[in-house]
């Protein structure tokens, strides 16, 4: 399982970028939580979405998995660019964060 920051301001640049990633992830039985920041979004199968905000957006998207975290934003002409940090203590605390405020949501 990971987790995923998924929101609207870019949404749908993530999923051109990767196409096939969710039939991908579907056929591998990964499950995925999202907590979507903005409106959209929607459940695929294997996964699980709450909303934050349905009137904010915010232009970035964070990835939980085991012992990686990958934070990708865009840039001014609406390019994706990211960051992946190989750690597990980095991962271990955002995956604390998120299940906290995925309980009280």
């Amino acid at each position: 399982m990971f987790r995923i920051y998924s929101s609207e301001g870019i949404r749908d640049l993530i999923a051109n970028a990767w196409p096939g990633f969710i039939k991908h992830r579907i056929a591998k039985h990964i499950r995925v939580k999202a907590i979507a920041i903005g409106k959209g979004g929607r459940t695929h199968g294997l996964d699980e979405r709450k909303w934050l905000s349905e009137s904010d957006s915010a232009p970035s998207y964070i990835f939980i998995y085991p012992g990686k975290t990958a934070f990708v934003s865009i840039d001014d002409r609406r390019q994706l660019f990211g960051v992946i940090i190989d750690d597990e203590a980095i991962s271990a605390t955002q995956v604390m964060i998120f299940d906290a405020l995925w309980k009280m949501m």
